[in-house]
């Protein structure tokens, strides 16, 4: 009994069997390197308006808090914490508002970056709103509405930079 395959047919099960290799060696590859993910810390739990902070059992939080027994009841203890005092206000020479008077130059310089991007985004989500207006009643082009939620992202993206940076400093 002689079996005829034409080429046609050689071809197709050729490209199946390649097909399956290829399928099988791709699952097997994905099922070899499943990593566990690690999961972020809990946070601890905050209760009696702050008072009582309760940490879970191996929290990284614990590393960072040592506490030893002291004395009787009654005793009192002094507790040194270092700071440093970054800003100062004084009042107004014209009666005004007060100033506020910085530590350096570029503590200073972050300050008013800081106001001029919150300033800029007021504006820009103001502007954001009239152009959709604008554009919902066919006033104003979509390249118009935009530009200007583009702009809106813009200047959010540069008050969180400035607010970082501040952050960073104290």
């Amino acid at each position: 009994m002689k079996l005829s395959f034409s080429r046609r047919t050689f071809l197709i099960a050729g490209s199946a069997a390649v097909i399956a290799v290829v399928s099988l060696a791709i699952w097997g590859l994905s099922n070899r390197g499943e990593k566990k993910t690690k999961l972020p810390p809990s946070k601890p739990i905050v209760s009696d308006h702050g008072e009582r902070i309760e940490f879970k059992e191996n929290s990284p939080g614990l590393e960072i808090i040592k506490s030893k027994e002291i004395g009787k009841d009654g005793e009192f203890i002094n507790v040194e914490a270092p700071a440093r005092l970054i800003a100062s206000t004084s009042p107004s020479v014209s009666g005004g508002e007060r100033i506020i008077l910085f530590e350096s130059a570029e503590l200073n310089d972050l300050y008013v970056g800081y106001v001029h991007s919150r300033n800029s985004l007021n504006r820009s989500v103001k502007n954001n709103e009239r152009i959709k207006d604008m554009f919902k009643h066919r006033v104003a082009t979509e390249k118009d509405l935009v530009e200007a939620e583009t702009q809106m992202n813009n200047d959010d993206a540069e008050l969180a930079e400035y607010e970082g940076k501040l952050r960073a400093v104290g």
